[in-house]
């Protein structure tokens, strides 16, 4: 019954009279089974030792070794986190006397490193013309290939039209190409590699403003700013 336990990896010794004693371990994580981490992050897992009965063993002694040091480093100090250290597929154990749990995947991703204009920051729309040309960003890793910038594809960019402000899209005088005021794209193969782009849309009747602001930005998996964000694009319409 103990072994059944498991969550995401466990192992376990034989039969046991005492039910007091510890016969498994194993990772406890928030994720389920796909876990990831970025290069640069830290990713933060638990471990549960359990007795014969199916109850937590208080205290017990658990240390985690990375099976993958090149990739996935561990961080004992913050209750079990695992470093990405390079991207690449990870494995962990964790340990506690002689029971010893199956090995936790980990998946390390590429870190975005910065999100930089792949292009003109300034367009001009001529007079009778309605879109303006794209406004392209590529979001690019510094880390995984020492000594390249690598586009980082598949990955979300937020645009979105700060200037003029408008209270709600039927108010807007000018929008992004899919007709609001906000969008998120993915980042593609290209060309370049990791770029991501919008255009700005001014209607066909209406009031039109002379120009416009938009602004692209970018976040790692942990919630921080990718460096770089906000890209920002004026965009003047004759």
């Amino acid at each position: 019954m103990a072994c059944a336990l498991a969550l995401l990896a466990s192992g376990c010794t034989g039969l046991v009279s005492d039910f007091s004693q510890p016969v498994a371990i194993e990772f406890v994580t928030s994720q389920g089974a796909a876990l990831s981490v970025e290069e640069q992050d830290t990713l933060v897992v638990g471990v549960r030792v359990r007795d014969a009965a199916g109850d937590t063993v208080p205290g017990a002694p658990v240390r985690v070794v990375s099976l993958t040091p090149d990739t996935l480093g561990v961080d004992s100090a913050r209750h079990f986190g695992l470093i990405g250290l390079r991207a690449g597929p990870g494995r962990v154990i964790a340990i506690s006397g002689s029971l010893q749990s199956n090995p936790l995947a980990v998946t390390v991703q590429a870190a975005a490193d910065s999100l930089v204009a792949a292009g003109p920051t300034v367009d001009t729309v001529p007079a009778g013309d309605s879109v303006s040309a794209p406004l392209v960003v590529a979001l690019l890793d510094f880390h995984t290939t020492r000594g390249d910038t690598v586009g980082l594809t598949s990955r979300p960019v937020s645009f979105a039209l700060t200037l003029p402000v408008f209270d709600s899209l039927p108010a807007a005088t000018a929008t992004l190409g899919n007709d609001s005021l906000s969008a998120v794209v993915l980042t593609t193969f290209g060309p370049p590699a990791g770029s991501a782009s919008v255009v700005a849309r001014q209607p066909g009747t209406g009031s039109r403003p002379d120009s416009v602001v938009v602004q692209a930005s970018a976040t790692r998996a942990n919630g921080t700013t990718v460096p770089g964000s906000p890209v920002r694009f004026v965009i003047h319409f004759q």
